[in-house]
């Protein structure tokens, strides 16, 4: 579960609404997945 989390689902939520002009792509653009390890 972690994996999909961290390298699928997380990244296709920080590009959603691609428009670099719009306020979600602001500010997920510098967005980190910040769970280290499957165990937390």
């Amino acid at each position: 579960m972690y994996e999909i989390v961290n390298e699928g689902v997380f990244p296709f939520i920080k590009e959603l609404n691609g428009d670099a002009s719009s306020s979600f792509a602001k500010y997920m653009g510098d967005a980190m997945f910040q769970i280290p390890t499957p165990l937390m």
